[in-house]
């Protein structure tokens, strides 16, 4: 007679089939992960590349010599966009100087240059008490704030939305005491 539990134990040690039954719960799984965490990782790659392009327009603001002017700073945009070697057009920079006071203990923008839609130039109100932000500064000494901002857009979006990378980056004049702008380029 046909007996249901003999049935049963012949059917477990059977071993036929036991690879494609684990591949088939397996692949789904290891898929998942490899998607999310080469998410993960592009992610981490685009504020690498972000960071390496507003290390580069502030170093090369930081070896000026002589006046910049609008379009050094919109061939200085350009460079970004090209390095961000991203997709989106949401890119901004933002290239403000800003000057110490010691005797007033506050900072100045000495002049604030936008590329890019959303940021807004800075004002002495803006900076004035930007005693934990800024590096420490002696009197009249000026800094190169350059500070980009672009928008990342996952390559898939599993649990990753699209976001803003903001970067900051100080740099100080290396050749000249003062990086200078003159908007008509009148060299004065």
């Amino acid at each position: 007679m046909f007996c249901l539990p003999d049935s049963l134990r012949r059917f477990a040690r059977v071993e036929r089939g036991n690879m494609t039954v684990e591949a088939v719960i397996l692949m789904p799984i290891l898929l998942t992960t490899f998607v999310g965490l080469y998410s993960v990782f592009d992610g981490f790659r685009a504020q690498t590349v972000n960071q390496r392009a507003a290390y580069t327009v502030s170093d090369m603001l930081s070896r000026e010599t002589q006046f910049i002017d609008d379009t050094y700073i919109d061939n200085a945009y350009n460079l970004l966009t090209f390095m961000a070697d991203t997709q989106t057009t949401d890119i901004k920079l933002r290239v403000s100087v800003i000057s110490y006071d010691e005797q007033r203990d506050r900072f100045n923008v000495v002049w604030s240059e936008v590329r890019g839609a959303g940021y807004e130039p800075y004002r002495n109100q803006d900076v004035r008490n930007w005693h934990d932000t800024l590096p420490i500064m002696v009197d009249g000494e000026q800094t190169i704030l350059v500070e980009t901002s672009i928008l990342y857009e996952p390559p898939v979006g599993w649990g990753l939305s699209q976001r803003t990378i903001d970067t900051r980056v100080f740099n100080r004049p290396r050749f000249a005491p003062q990086l200078r702008y003159d908007p008509d380029d009148l060299g004065a």
